[in-house]
């Protein structure tokens, strides 16, 4: 018992083990599945209905063996372990790095309680268990307590005999796994998109606030007044077989379209009421140059590529906030209610959606809106991105291509016409996001898809005919201008380029320069924490890179 009232005292240390320490005084072993065998060296093993989950003899060398499977270093790292049935490979896991942590996701209450009645650990400081905790719930946690720049370190372990000694645990487990897979790619996503384009949106925004003045999205709230409904155009294969019907309804509906579908309207002779464009100086801003000829008005932010917006009249440029890199700076807290706030969230298709829901339509219907590939292609015909296409799993099999996860995942989806359709990882993971915005959104407005052959979302019924037309109606508005706190940046970044010049260790740096390094050139930072490079190595780069946007700052 001793044992058992000092592991618990040590899971006292984190606050999140609340929870699992309640259910553990609560829980009465009686009668139990799961017993515990000592071996001679007093190390025990685990039992289910009399069958062991781990080695009776060796417990600690099969740990051993099993973390070593996945660590080739004793590098900082988060655990994750599916199953607290042998836990010396989590202690053991702990033992290599003092700043390791685990957090131990566990079904069975009682297997969590016999082991923390029998074992001893110097580590439980560092543990977080979850147990008995909904999936939903485990997921929401993993999203909220892992950092963007951890996600790097998680190593995921899953107990394969524990976690299928029945369906109900081979489900449970099964389906963490599978969602937690999909969690850490797309956290591994917008990490690499930050190490790329951190210093691209720096540069841009530094650009935009010189050259690209503009106004606030804020100009175009509930513009639609709940009376013209809404076409949010995605770049979809499946839009090229709609066009017709995309030309009738823009009588009747604001377009709004995303950037990379925009060239296949344009194609089309057809002409949305706004394009929504987050690139950060990529493809899509590159065709946007036809909505010079065409007068159409462009949300953007100031993160995206400074050209074409150079060209576009600032009357029709209406910007909105990530809340990233240098926004954080020149939207400051006074102006917080000039700033809307649109996430990032992987794919320009998210802040779209919102930009949809905030101009307040009577509905909102998608066309192209895919998450899936139809006849083996990922992007209508004339979008800019279908150049990505021609890498399919069945024509080429190199090592380039399996870089590329558009074409050669054989992931199945279920479309609105019921068929089934290869989809990839990526768009998975971008589908369960868009389908759990559409679902709280859902609350205050309804959806419908026109192109069936769209991956079906939960809360997205099929258009038809029958539904009300309605008379394509804008508000008037009156432009609201833009307020950015541009002499705070400008500051802020001499500050930055003092420090940098008079210190020479990382240590030195105030949390407030820090911030900034990591916005301009997050790898440059990491780096030299990391020793992988010298400081003069950091201080050459930042020193260069102000020299090259100090004339942009006055």
């Amino acid at each position: 018992m001793n044992n058992y009232i000092n592991n618990i005292e040590e899971l006292k240390n984190n606050k999140y083990n609340l929870r699992a320490i309640e259910k553990l005084n609560i829980y009465k072993i009686k009668n139990s599945v799961y017993s515990i065998k000592l071996n001679k060296e007093n190390l025990i093993t685990v039992l289910y209905n009399n069958k062991p989950l781990t080695s009776i003899y060796a417990p600690i060398e099969e740990a051993k063996k099993l973390i070593n499977q996945n660590i080739k270093d004793n590098s900082s790292r988060i655990g994750i372990f599916l199953s607290i049935a042998s836990f010396y490979h989590i202690d053991y896991f702990l033992s290599l790095n003092k700043n390791s942590k685990a957090i131990i996701i566990e079904k069975d209450i009682e297997i969590a309680k016999l082991i923390f009645e029998n074992i001893k650990s110097k580590n439980l400081k560092r543990v977080i268990i979850l147990l008995n905790e909904k999936i939903e719930d485990i997921i929401s946690f993993f999203d909220f307590y892992i950092a963007e720049e951890d996600i790097k370190k998680i190593i995921c372990i899953i107990h394969i005999r524990a976690s299928n000694i029945n369906v109900e645990n081979k489900n449970y487990y099964d389906n963490i796994n599978f969602l937690l897979m999909n969690k850490i790619k797309e956290k591994l996503m917008s990490l690499t998109s930050n190490y790329y384009f951190a210093p691209i949106w720096a540069r841009n925004i530094i650009y935009n606030l010189a050259f690209n003045k503009g106004y606030s999205i804020k100009t175009y709230k509930n513009i639609l007044n709940k009376k013209t409904p809404l076409l949010l155009i995605s770049a979809g294969a499946s839009i090229d077989n709609y066009i017709e019907k995309i030309k009738e309804l823009s009588k009747t509906h604001f377009i709004l379209v995303l950037s990379h579908a925009f060239n296949t309207l344009i194609k089309n002779n057809i002409k949305p009421d706004a394009i929504v464009s987050t690139d950060g100086g990529f493809y899509s801003c590159l065709h946007i140059i036809d909505a010079i000829k065409e007068n159409i008005p462009i949300f953007t932010t100031h993160s995206a590529y400074s050209f074409p917006l150079t060209n576009i009249n600032k009357k029709r440029i209406f910007y909105f906030s990530h809340n990233e890199s240098f926004e954080k700076i020149i939207y400051s807290n006074k102006n917080s209610d000039n700033n809307i706030y649109f996430p990032m969230e992987g794919s320009v298709i998210m802040p779209a959606l919102r930009i949809a829901n905030f101009l307040n339509p009577k509905y909102i219907l998608f066309a192209g809106c895919d998450f899936c590939h139809l006849n083996n292609k990922s992007h209508s015909k004339y979008s800019n991105a279908i150049a990505l296409d021609f890498i399919t799993s069945n024509k080429i099999n190199t090592f380039e291509t399996k870089k590329y996860k558009r074409l050669n995942d054989d992931n199945k989806i279920e479309c609105f016409d019921d068929c089934l359709r290869n989809t990839s990882s990526s768009l998975l993971s971008y589908k369960a996001h868009f389908e759990s915005l559409v679902a709280d959104l859902s609350k205050n407005i309804n959806f419908f898809t026109l192109t069936k052959e769209s991956a079906k979302i939960k809360n997205v019924n099929i258009y038809n005919d029958n539904i009300k037309g309605y008379n394509k109606q804008l508000k008037d508005f009156k432009h609201i201008e833009e307020k950015q706190n541009k002499e705070l940046l400008k500051n802020k970044l001499l500050l930055l380029k003092k420090a940098i010049n008079s210190n020479n260790s990382y240590n030195n740096f105030s949390d407030d320069i820090d911030e900034i390094l990591n916005m301009i050139s997050p790898w440059h930072r990491d780096s030299f924490i990391e020793e992988k490079i010298k400081y003069d190595e950091l201080k050459d780069y930042i020193n260069k890179w102000y020299n090259d946007i100090s004339i942009f700052l006055d």
